[in-house]
């Protein structure tokens, strides 16, 4: 069964949505831009943390240990699906704002502290052409054959340090990690079972 998202709607037009309007699938050049949470996009200067802020809900900001520079992220829970996203801001937080969106986490995983949680309403949501649930055959579909194949176990038994950072098996046991050519842009695509469990979408490592 495949799950989207569910957060507060936003009742003004989404100025930082894609260009489209649709997140549609990447082609066989991987577009980091049509990778959106709830119209939110990444590689779009007009994404911004208000713009996260008047979708969602506002959020106290977290900071991940594998995270560059410390940057900022927001998390935001839906209880009744029992799923996570989190957007991180490139940037430190006292000049946050003029920063762009760097990442976007989606996850079934609990990453959102209990004390952060966002107390928006629900609404629509979606993730790019990735959704929580999908099979594998239909994530190679939408993105192709993946650059390479992680198995998270092995990975996470040879480094624990990376248990609380989100390379983690509580992830997926099974990445597909897909690469942008020439640049620092991935998207992670963690999977249980055969069934996306993590969608990790980031312009920078």
């Amino acid at each position: 069964m495949r799950v989207k998202l569910y957060f507060m709607q936003f009742i003004a037009p989404v100025l930082c949505a894609c260009a489209t309007g649709i997140c549609a699938a990447a082609d066989a050049k991987l577009d980091l831009g049509k990778f959106c949470a709830g119209e939110i996009c990444l590689e779009n200067a007009k994404c911004t943390l208000a713009d996260v802020f008047q979708k969602f809900g506002s959020s106290a900001a977290i900071y991940r240990a594998d995270d560059a520079k410390q940057a900022p992220s927001f998390c935001y829970y839906d209880p009744n699906r029992q799923i996570s996203a989190e957007f991180t801001f490139a940037g430190e937080k006292n000049r946050m704002a003029r920063y762009p969106l760097e990442g976007i986490t989606v996850t079934t995983a609990p990453i959102c502290p209990k004390n952060l949680l966002s107390s928006g309403k629900s609404g629509g949501m979606s993730v790019g052409p990735i959704e929580i649930g999908m099979s594998t055959k239909a994530v190679v579909q939408k993105l192709g054959e993946p650059s390479r194949i992680d198995d998270a176990v092995a990975r996470e038994k040879k480094d624990p340090k990376i248990a609380d950072t989100r390379y983690s098996a509580k992830f997926g046991e099974q990445v597909y990690v897909y690469e942008k050519k020439d640049d620092l842009g991935f998207v992670f695509v963690f999977l249980r079972a055969g069934k996306v469990s993590t969608i990790w979408a980031s312009t920078s490592e």
